[in-house]
């Protein structure tokens, strides 16, 4: 999940807690819809053909209601922002990268 967060992230240039906010419906067609947090505003993306058949497998067992990112507490509770943050943290010091 997080390759796709990864992917999602580099080719729209969305925010993480914009994408973290994204459910199956929003990424069905070949647009991706979003609401930005900081303007409010919605926005959408046209996507590459190898990130719409990244998505499409990845989506392939949810539901149009369930986010994209799900937190394993709670039924369909979006990724939080921390888990994200520690995943990357904990990334880059894999890597030696500060």
């Amino acid at each position: 999940k997080y390759y796709m967060l990864f992917l999602l992230g580099i080719n729209t240039g969305f925010r993480v807690g914009d994408i973290l906010k994204l459910k199956v419906k929003d990424v069905q067609g070949w647009h991706i819809k979003v609401r930005e947090q900081k303007t409010g505003k919605y926005k959408s993306i046209k996507m590459t053909r190898p990130l719409k058949n990244e998505l499409r497998e990845f989506v392939k067992d949810k539901e149009l209601h369930e986010y994209l990112f799900q937190s394993r507490v709670g039924k369909n509770k979006a990724l939080s922002y921390k888990t994200v943050y520690w995943f990357l943290k904990r990334a880059a010091e894999d890597l030696g990268i500060d």
